[in-house]
């Protein structure tokens, strides 16, 4: 989902704020980012399987990548996630496919989405799936990655969403 100038952006699960990075070096001068996670480098420290923190703001877009299939209360996640996204906000999430191919299982990993899985959640949340891409295959016994926006089999499907009014 393209940021504008201007707008706010929470990453759910940032990480040490890798996001951050490109957002303020495509938007210097207008990027309004906030980062949540137990890593330590994170701009709001917290635990993510408590749902979310009670935030004054609402944002304009709210990114979950390589997060939600690493939270057990992903449900409560995604619901609060929604209540601090604004009227017509944007949300990103990125996901493993379940059908990659995989050399061995990340421990982390402890749900698994297929498309419809995100579509029902979306229903339940009042969101509208607006797009779906894939990032790359990987081929593991070759270790070659192939960049592409295929959304019958990627690495990872990113799900483009969009607030219902």
């Amino acid at each position: 989902s393209e940021v504008k100038k201007g707008e706010s952006v929470l990453d759910i699960g940032c990480g040490s704020n890798e996001f951050k990075k490109i957002f303020v070096s495509r938007l210097p001068d207008g990027v309004n980012y906030t980062g949540i996670d137990q890593d330590k480098d994170a701009d709001i420290v917290w635990d993510l399987e408590k749902g979310l923190p009670k935030l004054k703001k609402k944002f304009d877009v709210i990114v979950i990548s390589a997060t939600l299939e690493q939270i057990e209360n992903f449900r409560t996640l995604l619901k609060d996630a929604v209540k601090l996204l604004k009227s017509n906000g944007r949300m990103v999430i990125a996901t493993p496919c379940p059908h990659r191919i995989l050399r061995s299982e990340y421990p982390a990993h402890i749900h698994s989405f297929r498309k419809t899985n995100i579509k029902n959640l979306c229903d339940m949340l009042g969101l509208k799936i607006e797009k779906i891409t894939g990032d790359a295959i990987h081929i593991p016994i070759l270790d070659v990655v192939l960049k592409t926006r295929n959304s019958l089999y990627s690495n990872f499907f990113i799900y483009r969403l969009k607030k219902v009014l």
